[in-house]
């Protein structure tokens, strides 16, 4: 955020003053959805404050809001890995011995083996779609990256509460 109002105040240094007061704006809704997310999270008990993946994309998140991230569907941080089936029969044991409710996967990404995983648990287990790398399209629920985390978090929340 800095580095972009500086490089605005750089280029027009006539309205630095609006470039500083538009960050200061934008650091309040960042600092009230930072208190947003915490709050929500404190909703949910500590034992719930488990995740399952269709890969590595909530790692940060999980590190940062106290969340374990206890199975991947795909091996790997990218998309383009692939699951072996040793690998899907010990996810669903994870997932069994964890009592997880959902496998959160991107609208970016395929959630066919996610959604495989998820039937073979034996259980209702959600199949809980987020972004992450691209916001929605403009009328979406993620249009900016603040609706992004808003309807991140929200969805992960109500997922974990098992609603």
């Amino acid at each position: 955020m800095e580095n972009i109002q500086n490089a605005l105040i750089t280029a027009d240094p006539d309205n630095a003053t609006v470039y500083e007061e538009n960050a200061y704006a934008y650091w309040q809704q960042l600092d009230a959805l930072e208190a947003s997310i915490r709050t929500q999270v404190e909703t949910l008990p500590e034992a719930s404050r488990v995740l399952v993946t269709n890969h590595e994309f909530l790692a940060y998140f999980a590190h940062e809001y106290g969340f374990e991230v206890v199975g991947t569907v795909l091996p790997a941080a990218s998309t383009l890995a692939e699951a072996d089936p040793r690998s899907i029969i010990d996810l669903v044991e994870i997932i069994n011995d964890t009592g997880v409710y959902a496998i959160f996967a991107e609208v970016s990404a395929s959630s066919e083996v996610a959604q495989t995983v998820a039937n073979e648990v034996g259980r209702d287990v959600a199949l809980v779609t987020l972004y992450s790398g691209s916001l929605s399209a403009e009328d979406g629920p993620a249009a900016t990256y603040i609706d992004y985390m808003q309807y991140n978090v929200g969805q992960i929340i109500t997922a974990l509460l098992g609603n």
